[in-house]
């Protein structure tokens, strides 16, 4: 069985909400693959993305991909677009189940400040044209997709009992 489980989906779809809330459920560790990258560079996304590009941030979005591939027990919140990379997710989903988030961009666009998004902060209706153009990619490398509406109350039940089905009582995999 895969032992880690992988948020997959648009910034501000609740991969990191409902993922320390998934961690907690299933005494799982949580990482959110943004704050380790941030950590380590010693500076912010935003900053990383204005003073060396977005090549720079992918680069080492790819490095962390690999290492957290290795470890088990982790519920992982990645990047919006960490599905651009074809190797993050080869990696990602040898040991993990990844779960696409799947949130409408106009329930997001009033949830996010997106002056602290790289990629929204000249023109927030760009996440319009970031989730077109990412379906298509969430939805090839998910092993399971999850409509996050309503509260978050109910969408972490929601998804406890989705993710319950994936873990076999017996201890194999399915």
């Amino acid at each position: 069985m895969k032992s880690n489980i992988v948020l997959i989906g648009l910034m501000g779809c609740g991969k990191s909400s409902l993922g320390r809330l998934l961690a907690k459920r299933f005494s799982m560790e949580f990482v959110d693959m943004d704050t380790v990258i941030e950590k380590e560079a010693n500076m912010t996304i935003t900053e990383m993305f204005d003073r060396y590009g977005e090549a720079y941030f992918r680069d080492r979005e790819t490095q962390l991909c690999h290492r957290l591939s290795q470890s088990q027990g982790l519920v992982i919140s990645t990047g919006g677009g960490v599905i651009q990379r074809e190797e993050n997710m080869k990696a990602l989903g040898e040991n993990g189940l990844v779960v696409f988030i799947d949130r409408r961009p106009q329930a997001i666009i009033h949830s996010v400040n997106c002056a602290n998004r790289p990629l929204l902060k000249k023109d927030p209706r760009q996440l319009f044209v970031l989730y077109e153009k990412r379906l298509p990619l969430y939805r090839t490398y998910a092993d399971v997709t999850f409509k996050n509406r309503g509260s978050l109350k109910s969408a972490i039940l929601r998804l406890t009992q989705l993710l319950s089905e994936y873990a076999p009582a017996d201890g194999t995999d399915k």
